[in-house]
C-alpha cells in the first residue's frame, strides 16, 4: 500500500472563549503564507510557525494587529477557516485572596476546587448541577470549597469569583447558605453586585456591604503560608515549619483549623496562582509550569483542569492579570 500525504493533526472545535487572544492553531502543511480577516476595523494577520507538530502539523500563531470584529473559528479538520465577531472579550484577574474570570458562559466539565466560587450572570442566569444532580439557577451562586460541579452552557455573559478559603469575605458567603454546601445567593448578595463593574470593585463592594472584617490567622501561620508560597520546590511545607517553629504535621493542623482546607490544596492553589501569573507575564505553558513548581506541563495540565474544568491553554487565552497584588 502506497504512503499518503501525512494526515493533519485533529483538534476539537475550543469553546468560543478561547478564541479570545488564541495563541496557537493548527494548519495544513507547507502552509506559509500570511492570512487576513478584513472586517470594519484593521486587518489582522496570522502567520506560519516553523515549528512541526504531530503529524506534519504546522503551529501557527497571531502576528501584528487583530481586528476587534475578527475572531477565528475552527473546522473538525484541524484549518483554520475564517473570523467573526466576537460576542464580548474575556478577562481572568487575580487579587488580594481571589481570582475572577469574566467573560462568555460557556460549559465547564465537572470539577472541585478549594476555592469558595461565587458564579454571578452579567446577562441571563447562571446554572449548575451539583454531583448529586441537583440543579442551582439563578443571578448569582454560591459554591462551596471541594464541592464537585459543572456549570451549563446558558450563554451570555459570566463572572466567576474564586475566593480563598481562608479570607473573611469567603466566610461570610458561606454562612449565608449554611448548612448547605451550594446554594443561589440570597438577596442580602445580590443586591450588592454589579455585574458590568471590574473584579475588584466588586469585590470591594462585596467586603463593605456584608460588613465583612479582617480576621488575623496564628502569627505562626501567616509566616509559615508566607514562606511556603515563595517557595515553589519539593518539601516547601517543612521548611516553612521550621522556619516558625513548628513540626510539618502541627502546621498542617493549624492551617486545617484556621483556614477550613487542607494545607496541601493551599498549596497547590499558590502553584496555580504562579503559573497564572507567568502567563499574565507573555509566558509560554512550559515556562509557566516550572515557575509554578508543577513537575511539567502535564501535571499543570492535569491539575487546572480538575480544579477549574478547563485546560491551561484555553485559560492562558484570556489570562491578563488586573492585579499584581498576588496572595502571599
Amino acid at each position: 500500500m502506497k504512503d499518503g500525504p501525512p494526515r493533519r493533526a485533529a483538534l476539537d472545535s475550543p469553546p468560543n472563549w478561547l478564541t479570545h487572544r488564541m495563541r496557537t492553531s493548527l494548519v495544513p502543511p507547507r502552509q506559509a503564507s500570511v492570512q487576513r480577516c478584513r472586517g470594519p476595523g484593521k486587518a489582522a494577520m496570522v502567520r506560519s510557525h516553523p515549528l512541526r507538530g504531530a503529524q506534519g502539523a504546522r503551529l501557527a500563531g497571531f502576528a501584528g494587529r487583530r481586528d476587534d470584529n475578527c475572531r477565528r473559528r475552527w473546522d473538525r479538520r484541524g484549518r483554520r477557516d475564517t473570523m467573526a465577531s466576537p460576542s464580548s472579550s474575556a478577562v481572568f484577574a487575580m487579587g488580594d485572596g481571589w481570582a475572577a474570570y469574566a467573560g462568555p458562559h460557556e460549559a465547564h466539565a465537572a470539577h472541585a476546587h478549594v476555592a469558595i466560587q461565587l458564579a454571578v450572570a452579567r446577562t441571563g442566569s447562571v446554572r449548575v448541577v451539583l454531583e448529586d444532580h441537583r440543579t442551582l439557577s439563578g443571578q448569582a451562586i454560591v459554591i462551596g470549597p471541594r464541592v464537585r460541579h459543572r456549570m451549563t452552557d446558558e450563554g451570555g455573559s459570566v463572572l466567576l469569583f474564586y475566593l480563598e478559603t481562608h479570607t473573611p469575605l469567603a466566610s461570610s458567603l458561606l454562612a449565608l447558605i449554611a448548612p448547605a454546601v451550594a446554594a443561589v445567593a440570597p438577596p442580602s448578595v445580590t443586591a450588592l453586585l454589579s455585574p458590568e463593574a471590574q473584579p475588584d470593585r466588586i469585590v470591594a463592594g462585596l467586603r463593605e456591604g456584608l460588613g465583612v472584617k479582617e480576621v488575623k490567622l496564628d502569627p505562626r501561620l501567616e509566616g509559615a503560608l508566607l514562606k511556603a508560597s515563595e517557595d515553589p520546590a519539593p518539601g516547601a511545607v517543612a521548611r516553612a515549619a521550621r522556619a516558625v517553629g513548628l513540626s510539618p504535621a502541627r502546621l498542617r493542623v493549624l492551617a486545617q483549623a484556621q483556614m477550613q482546607a487542607p494545607l496541601s490544596q493551599w498549596l497547590l492553589w499558590r502553584k496555580l496562582q504562579r503559573a497564572g501569573h507567568e502567563m499574565a507575564s507573555g509566558a509560554g505553558l512550559v515556562e509557566a509550569a516550572i515557575a509554578g513548581g508543577f513537575a511539567d506541563q502535564a501535571h499543570l495540565n492535569r491539575v487546572t483542569k480538575r480544579m477549574f474544568g478547563v485546560t491551561p491553554l484555553q485559560a492562558s487565552s484570556v489570562v491578563r492579570s488586573a492585579d499584581n497584588r498576588f496572595v502571599q
